[in-house]
């Protein structure tokens, strides 16, 4: 694993998951559940590896409810074409 490439791609991923969350404040777009629409924002991307699974990435969204899945299968719709499946968690 080269992990200078991995670093990249983390902050890449980091870049368009608050691109993603940057459209999603000036559009029309209406999602149920609690946010903080003033300070949305991605504040940690992570490559995780464990013995029991393939590696992946999670994306760590703050200002957001937990439990918001409309807000995670939105983020996690529109990063799965450039980065596969990754996990969306969001908190206060």
């Amino acid at each position: 694993m080269d992990i200078e490439h991995e670093k990249q791609r983390l902050r890449a991923l980091e870049r368009m998951t608050d691109e993603i969350l940057d459209e999603l404040v000036v559009s029309d777009a209406k999602l149920d559940g609690a946010i903080n629409w003033g300070d949305l924002g991605c504040v940690e991307a992570q490559l995780i590896i464990t013995a029991e699974a393939a590696p992946h990435y999670t994306v760590v969204i703050e200002e957001a409810d937990p439990y918001n899945e409309e807000l995670h299968s939105y983020v996690f719709d529109r990063l799965l074409p450039e980065f596969g499946a990754v996990h969306i968690r969001t908190e206060w």
